[in-house]
């Protein structure tokens, strides 16, 4: 999860749109944003870009979609019903910084992506 997933808004909503999208056709959409960490544990190492996986993160995401989709993990045990969900549940950590330009000038906001469960306390 990143502060790109967070900056979207409403990712539930997002999720659901796809969701409706695709209603009508034979097709499932899975989102790994919504992946367990106990399951499915990336880090900053398994990424070679801002989006996409290195050859190590690769595997790891492989290992466990394989599994899944052999019937060796469940969907329950695999993923979060929403995003909202994940951020409740996640350990507390930090996931980014969201930096919006305010006007012309040099006014910002800075706005922490973290887990709900955590409290931060920050100067700048």
């Amino acid at each position: 999860m990143s502060s790109l997933i967070a900056s979207i808004g409403n990712y539930d909503k997002y999720v659901k749109i796809i969701n409706e999208l695709i209603a009508n056709t034979n097709a499932t959409y899975y989102d790994s944003n919504l992946c367990k960490e106990s399951m499915l544990d990336l880090s900053e190492e398994d990424f070679k870009d801002y989006n996409h996986l290195n050859g190590n993160g690769a595997e790891k995401f492989s290992t466990v979609f394989s599994k899944f989709f052999t019937g060796d993990i469940s969907r329950n045990q695999l993923f979060w019903n929403s995003y909202q969900e994940k951020i409740d549940n996640e350990p507390s950590k930090v996931f980014g910084l969201i930096v919006t330009k305010l006007d012309k000038g040099n006014t910002y906001k800075l706005e922490p992506v973290k887990s709900s469960k955590m409290n931060l306390v920050y100067t700048v």
